[in-house]
């Protein structure tokens, strides 16, 4: 008779359903809060590359190697990125898209994730390039 009663009795199943989707249902909102986390840092990457680029082919502010790489950095504290020179390329008169004399940025980061232990599909170095002409 217990077990029968005990069959029937709904009172707690919602509760047991929960405590069984509640794990999914975090990270699959977390894991979407880290794909677009990632989608934005590498599309700044990659303005902050095509700035860099068009400021060493039109601008005079950008004539040393040194002066490329601060402007990249302080570019991409505008965005709230922190970047080091370290992970800034800059590469003069060299041929881009088939275009001679381009200006072109490589930048290499290092993005951390905290759910990097559970899904192996985040990667851990993001870079970005961009290349523009000089027409002088």
């Amino acid at each position: 008779m217990i077990k029968s009663h005990l069959l029937r009795c709904r009172k707690g199943s919602a509760t047991i359903e929960f405590a069984l989707l509640a794990p999914a249902l975090v990270l699959m909102l977390v894991g979407g809060f880290e794909l677009s986390r990632l989608m934005w840092v590498r599309q700044t990457l990659a303005e902050v590359a095509y700035n860099t680029a068009r400021c060493m082919s039109v601008s005079t502010t950008c004539d040393t190697a040194d002066r490329q790489k601060a402007h990249a950095v302080e570019r991409a504290a505008q965005y709230d990125l922190a970047i080091t020179k370290t992970q800034v390329e800059p590469i003069g008169e060299t041929i881009c898209k088939s275009v001679p004399r381009s200006s072109s940025v490589k930048i290499r980061f290092t993005f951390i994730s905290p759910l990097q232990g559970l899904l192996n599909q985040t990667p851990d170095l993001l870079q970005a390039g961009a290349c523009y002409p000089n027409f002088a």
